[in-house]
């Protein structure tokens, strides 16, 4: 698949034919797909393992290194984030899908 919103897209000399019906590469089918298989891929040789490695060393950071994180979980994954980049925590709002994914969240 070629990067058609690098050459003919917005990112480019924005001659796509597309263009006009979709207004911005984003919503357009080929775009979607692009990002559908990047996420899908398999992961490189040995990338587990190095992750686990990784996070599985002992620390050596002193105690005053440490930051507070918020931590959450989104389906069966668990993220965090810095809470110097979080400024309010709000309650449980509506979940609205996403454009071109209309199938629910698993996929």
């Amino acid at each position: 698949m070629i990067d058609c919103w690098k050459i003919v897209g917005v990112h480019g000399d924005g001659s796509c034919p597309e263009l006009p019906q979709h207004v911005h590469c984003r919503n357009c089918p080929t775009y979607a797909s692009a990002a559908r298989d990047l996420l899908d891929r398999d992961l490189p040789a040995g990338y587990t393992a190095q992750w686990t490695d990784h996070y599985a060393a002992p620390q050596t950071r002193d105690e005053r290194d440490r930051q507070p994180f918020l931590i959450f979980r989104l389906g069966s994954e668990w993220l965090g984030l810095r809470m110097t980049v979080v400024k309010e925590i709000a309650g449980l709002r509506p979940i609205h899908s996403l454009p071109h994914r209309r199938g629910g969240g698993d996929r």
